[in-house]
């Protein structure tokens, strides 16, 4: 019975020590702004292990001036990028993007007013100029 026990504990031990050894495949994933609360699930999930434990190595990059995340992605400095809805207005059949997921999220709608304009209903007849 102990010589079982031993067996088992030895070849537990081995598949352990080379699940453990295994290669993890290393990925990047590109934000597209600064660390803030709307990439918490990304890095909480590699502070945790959740990478990891399904054999990834993920770098997460913060972005940083300069970045063109979408440029980043079709010349293959990174494999993952978070990016906005701009995205669908990209279409090159020589470099295929294919979007992952959607997550939900929406961002804060400001409005910059003059002083006069108080309430929604002050910017009835208005012009109004909007960015993507």
């Amino acid at each position: 019975m102990v010589f079982i026990k031993s067996v088992f504990i030895t070849a537990l031990l081995s598949i352990l020590l080379h699940a453990s050894s295994e290669k993890l495949e290393r990925v990047t994933l590109q934000l597209n702004w600064k660390y803030q609360f709307e990439f918490a699930g990304f890095i909480a999930a590699k502070e945790f292990g959740f990478y990891k434990d399904v054999g990834l190595d993920v770098e997460i990059r913060e972005f940083t001036e300069g970045t063109d995340v979408l440029k980043e992605v079709l010349e293959n400095q990174v494999d993952y990028a978070v990016y906005d809805s701009s995205l669908l207005r990209f279409h090159d059949k020589d470099n295929p993007i294919v979007l992952l997921s959607n997550y939900f999220k929406r961002s804060a709608l400001v409005f910059i007013t003059k002083q006069d304009i108080l309430t929604p209903n002050d910017l009835v007849g208005k012009k109004i100029m909007t960015s993507t």
